[in-house]
């Protein structure tokens, strides 16, 4: 049976573009190794992100997340039991939030609609970390 947890938090800090970069190589790296997939949302120091694979290796993950220092006040949105992956080709796709993501973001209700989470998928492209790490890079610069 495989698993999909949501959560919100908060950044510690600004990333520059490379930091960014950085943490996207590392994650999709381990992600891979792992058998996890998902998606991660940025928008004004704060994340939201889906993670999905089997109960383990998603609590795994959790406890990895829970001790990582570029995160803060982590609140799990949703966790629960799936029978196929929303994002199935994504070790970790990663994009800025536009403006309803970032409302979600913000004040997300008690259970995440499956239309917004399967709305996602379309959006993505193959260069998602370059287009990411393009647009922070010029609103941070």
């Amino acid at each position: 049976m495989l698993r999909q947890v949501v959560y919100i938090s908060s950044a510690t800090q600004h990333f520059s573009a490379e930091a960014l970069d950085d943490l996207l190589a590392r994650a999709r790296a381990n992600n891979e190794r792992s058998g996890i997939t998902g998606i991660l949302l940025y928008h004004d120091l704060s994340f939201l992100q889906i993670i999905e694979g089997t109960r383990d290796d998603v609590d795994r993950l959790m406890a990895r997340i829970k001790r990582d220092p570029s995160h803060s006040s982590i609140r799990i949105v949703q966790d629960e039991s799936i029978s196929e992956r929303d994002f199935k080709s994504w070790a970790m796709a990663c994009r800025l939030a536009n403006a309803e993501e970032a409302r979600v973001m913000a004040n997300p209700p008690l259970k995440l609609d499956r239309g917004f989470i399967s709305s996602l998928v379309p959006q993505l492209s193959s260069p998602v970390a370059q287009i990411f790490v393009g647009q922070v890079a010029r609103a941070v610069g």
